[in-house]
């Protein structure tokens, strides 16, 4: 079952994902018990995915997204904007959404993606390792979601709710794991192919990716760069171009050569 939340108008989403099969409760800030309505959802151990469409404004969107993802950390939530203000996906992907999506877009890439996060919800993957460590720019090995001691894990959820805090460091990520520095990052290679900041940067840069593939530019470089969680635009640049093989200049312009207005 998906829960969207609409923000008082007509919903446009609701019939087209029932349309491919979607399960779907509707809750409308509208209501006069939508309060309650929300309080009892995320109180269920069985919700499974969260779409807030916005249609009047973005700000009730993102507050209501803040306020699932600390009472729900474990939900992913898909926050569909209103306008195509670059600043609200960087604040929406900052406040915790898995995927953004400006209108109008296509519904089937909406849909995809709820498909996606199903199956991995169905293979129990959720409770034992944040969505995003299987969602990321290289495959993760099998290790860290069978073999993957606790402590990895949890550091591995550390990271997925922290990624933009400048100030992450291996040190921070040794001691949520309770372990020294040395064996937590021999541990942590060994679990993910990758030490435990070149695993930071790759998240950080598909989050940049996810900013960059947007035709109107609003957002610079730099801005980009420190929403992500990197200190400067040198850092960011020299990060990006190791993970891509592109700059994020050059990215930007091929993601908007392949998708024009």
């Amino acid at each position: 079952m998906i829960t969207l939340i609409a923000d008082g108008q007509v919903c446009t989403l609701r019939s087209t994902l029932c349309a491919a099969g979607q399960q779907i409760a509707l809750l409308d800030t509208a209501e006069g018990s939508f309060s309650h309505r929300l309080d009892m959802t995320l109180k269920d151990c069985a919700l499974e995915i969260v779409v807030i469409e916005c249609s009047i404004s973005d700000n009730i969107g993102l507050e209501l997204l803040r306020v699932i993802k600390r009472r729900r950390p474990d939900v992913p939530v898909l926050f569909v904007c209103s306008s195509d203000s670059d600043r609200t996906v960087a604040e929406a992907l900052r406040s915790g959404a898995r995927d953004c999506f400006k209108k109008p877009f296509e519904v089937r890439e909406l849909n995809e993606r709820i498909k996606v996060l199903q199956t991995l919800k169905s293979r129990q993957y959720e409770q034992r390792v944040p969505l995003r460590v299987l969602d990321t720019l290289q495959p993760i090995p099998a290790s860290v979601t069978t073999a993957a001691p606790e402590n990895i894990l949890r550091a591995l959820h550390f990271i997925d709710h922290n990624l933009t805090d400048r100030t992450l460091t291996a040190n921070r990520l040794a001691e949520k794991a309770g372990m020294s520095l040395y064996h937590f990052c021999r541990t942590f290679k060994r679990c993910t192919a990758k030490s435990p900041m070149q695993y930071v940067s790759i998240m950080r840069v598909k989050k940049a990716k996810d900013l960059l593939k947007n035709n109107s530019g609003n957002m610079n470089i730099c801005h980009i760069a420190t929403a992500v969680g990197f200190y400067d635009a040198s850092n960011f640049n020299r990060h990006f171009k190791k993970v891509t093989g592109l700059t994020p200049s050059a990215y930007r312009r091929s993601a908007n050569l392949s998708n024009p207005e």
